[in-house]
């Protein structure tokens, strides 16, 4: 089972570092799909990581935020001013709720683990998603499914980096997108962004 991530070393420049190699591309991948998301549901963010997401969900909503990175959870922390957050400090396959949510959201997540894994975790977040409820998930495409020589050395570049101060284990980036859709998910509505590179999906229960 490949480790989760722990991101302490790195949560103080994540942002900063995110900015300069990828723009703005990311945070406009992982909030593309914000407008499916009601200022009343319950909403359940998988990784978080900073926290950036967070000013963009309403006041209203009722967020279960689970990161396993406690300095990342600091920080976002400072991002939920005035929002309803209540913080889990750990591995998401420890997560148990009593609710139901009619929105979880994990951004930039599922391309650390292998397809067996996500297969997983879409079934432990298929239980506990409501029965009309929504999947938003944002990620890289699949390492095969890189358009240019520029995308791919970028990508293995970030994977390498993360590699050496994350610990991250894996070399490539798996197909999210068909694993979830063949973990009794259908896709509702997919963009792609950053000339392909990243992609934005709204998942319900298949």
């Amino acid at each position: 089972m490949t480790e989760i991530n722990t991101y302490n070393k790195l949560a103080f420049c994540y942002d900063f570092l995110q900015k300069i190699v990828f723009g703005k591309s990311l945070i406009t991948a992982s909030t593309h799909h914000f407008d499916w998301i009601k200022p009343t549901d319950n909403v359940l963010i998988v990784g978080g990581g900073t926290g950036k997401i967070l000013p963009y969900l309403s006041s209203k909503n009722i967020i279960d935020y689970v990161e396993k990175s406690p300095k990342m959870i600091s920080i976002a922390k400072k991002k939920s001013i005035g929002k309803n957050v209540a913080f889990h400090t750990m591995d998401f396959r420890n997560f148990t709720s009593q609710k139901q949510y009619e929105v979880v959201v994990s951004n930039f997540f599922l391309d650390l683990f292998t397809p067996q894994e996500i297969a997983q975790f879409a079934k432990q977040i298929h239980s506990i998603l409501a029965p009309k409820g929504i999947w938003l998930v944002a990620d890289f495409s699949a390492t095969n499914q890189l358009k240019t020589i520029k995308q791919k050395c970028l990508l293995k570049a970030t994977i390498i980096f993360f590699n050496i101060f994350a610990r991250h284990k894996l070399n490539q980036v798996f197909d999210i997108q068909k694993i979830v859709q063949h973990s009794d998910f259908k896709v509702i509505k997919t963009t792609k962004l950053n000339n392909g590179m990243v992609f934005a999906s709204v998942f319900k229960k298949g």
